[in-house]
This record gives C-alpha cells, structure tokens and sequence, in this order.
C-alpha cells in the first residue's frame, strides 16, 4: 500500500544520505556540531523505522552539548546503531533501546582512548540478542556480517568507525549474549563561545532585531520548525509556521503582501525548497527566500539560479548565522 511505499522510500533515502556523506566526506568542512540535536534528529528520522513495541529511553539533556564535527555523518552514526538494535531486538520480550548523551572531564579518561580533555560519551543500549564474543572482535571489519547475502553487505559499522576517528573519536562495543549490546561512543567536547556569557551590548550588535517584520519558517521537522520560530519571536519577528511545502503555500498565498522574508527546508515532502521557492516566486517575486539544509555538498548555484532565493544555509543553524544572511 501507499504507506508502505513511503516507508521504504524513507528507508531509501536515509541510506542514500549515508553513502553520499562518506563518499563526499574530503570535501565537508567540520563546524560545530551539538550532540543534543544529532541525537534527536536521528530519532526523528527513524520514527517510522523503529516498531512502537520497542520502548526508547532518553537521557538527554536539553542544554547543548558541542562537538567539532559534520552533522549529518554523526546523524548517519547514530541511525545506523539504533537500527542494528532494532534488527537484534526481533522477538524479544519487553524490548527497548537507551540512548545516554554525558560529559566527562579529564581526570577520567576512558582506558585506550587519546582524549585530552573533557569528553563527551554517546550510549545506545539495547536488551536484544547479543553479539558472541568471536563476532564482537570483528564487527568493525569491512564486509564482516551475520546477515543474509540479501540483508546486507557489512559496510555499515566499518563506516561508523571511520566517522568516528575523522572526529578525533573512538567507539567501543560490549555485549553479552542474550543480555543486550552497547555501543559507547567517545568524543572530544568542544567549549564554544555560545556557551560563555557575552556583554548584552556585544549580543545586540551580532544579532539584528526583527522590528516585528513577519517570516514564514518553512520545515517538516516540527521540533526544528518550532525551535527556530521561538528564537526569532523572541528577537521581534513575527512568525508564521508551516510543517511542508504545501501547507507553506497555502499561508503564503494568504499573506503574500505581509512576509517580509521566507526560511525554507530544502529536504521537503510533498515540494522541496526549491520547488517551493518557484511556486510563491509566481505569487509575489519581491519575497526573499532562504534555503536551509542538512546536506552540505549542496551547490549553492543550485539554489541560487531561483530569482527569490537570496541564500542558503546549513544545519545546524545557529541565530547570528540566520541574522548574517537576513
């Protein structure tokens, strides 16, 4: 049926982001990447992935917490973890996954890992079918896999490992047969200037007020739609919200003489950024858009042959970044 459809072609698309990020991976530029938001954003993606008999427990703080990285190989990271627990946890009893973010500082650095500072563990448990120990040695080999020739071809976690160390990180696996498995993910945290309180004049000459000119947020991730939208009411803009292209066009059309300024996703159901960009252009061309996106091999002439389109961001966003392109 349709749903399933769909289902496959989320599956599709994730996997095709995966092999395009490593393949691209010379040519990304590290930023700063908080660990909060790979997290729940690899959640996100696998939220129609992951079976609702599988319960998941957070313990994730909603403070930030930096890393130098590329966001979308770190999503790829987490993703391809928490789907080798949901394969271990068919038709086990009560099963759940447990995703842990915490820092630690230097007094206790994890045995074999070159971290000379605070660091930052990523934990994803599961209580699903083990690895036997003779596995667990090899599951970081290329092509090494327990599945079926159609299953799979093993690149999976040897990618990971790779990701991990271009982050100056290491990763570890524990398992016991029968009990469950536990990936720890090891990486250097990253103090950034975000988190250091700056005089409030300083603040006000990064960030521009809004003036109560109205933006349309464009995005299908409705945490990120939201989060996004705060920040800027809080700053003066007045702000309208829309969940896909679709729904954009249809607030766009009723208000086409009152926004001032569009921000737009760019991976979209239904109309992607750029397709959308060329719908409202048609309905008021003087309206600027920016387009935001995961994917940083992105060429920016590509968005930027659209008339409208003024600029293109990329995940994550961070509020002097948006106020620098406004």
């Amino acid at each position: 049926d349709l749903e399933r459809i769909i289902k496959v072609c989320q599956r599709g698309k994730i996997r095709i982001k995966q092999i395009m990020s490593y393949i691209r991976s010379k040519e990304q530029r590290k930023q700063q990447v908080n660990l909060v938001d790979v997290l729940n954003q690899s959640l996100t993606l696998l939220g129609n992935v992951i079976p609702s008999t599988i319960t998941i427990k957070k313990e994730i703080s909603d403070s930030q917490c930096f890393t130098s990285g590329i966001f979308y190989q770190l999503v790829q990271v987490i993703i391809n973890i928490l789907t080798n627990a949901v394969h271990a946890l068919e038709g086990r009893t009560d099963p759940f996954i447990k995703v842990k973010l915490s820092v630690k500082d230097e007094s206790s650095p994890p045995k074999g890992h070159n971290l000379k500072s605070e660091y930052i563990i990523i934990e994803i448990e599961d209580n699903g079918c083990g690895i036997i120990k003779e596995n667990a040695k090899k599951i970081f080999d290329p092509l090494f896999t327990t599945k079926s020739e159609k299953e799979g071809t093993g690149l999976g976690l040897s990618v990971v490992q790779e990701i991990i160390k271009r982050h100056q990180g290491s990763i570890k696996v524990f398992s016991k047969l029968n009990h469950g498995t536990t990936f720890k993910i090891y990486l250097p945290h990253e103090k950034i200037f975000c988190n250091v309180k700056e005089p409030k004049q300083d603040l006000e000459k990064k960030i521009h007020q809004g003036h109560g000119r109205t933006v349309l947020v464009v995005d299908d991730d409705k945490h990120l739609g939201h989060s996004l939208s705060k920040v800027l009411q809080n700053i003066g803009y007045n702000i309208l919200l829309a969940n896909d292209g679709e729904e954009g066009l249809t607030i766009f059309s009723k208000n086409k003489n009152k926004i001032n300024l569009v921000l737009a996703d760019q991976d979209m159901p239904l109309l992607t950024g750029i397709e959308f960009s060329k719908k409202i252009y048609k309905l008021n061309p003087l309206v600027p858009v920016i387009i935001m996106t995961g994917e940083i091999h992105h060429e920016k002439n590509l968005f930027l042959g659209q008339p409208n389109i003024k600029d293109i961001l990329f995940k994550p966003i961070n509020i002097v970044r948006i106020h620098k392109s406004i």
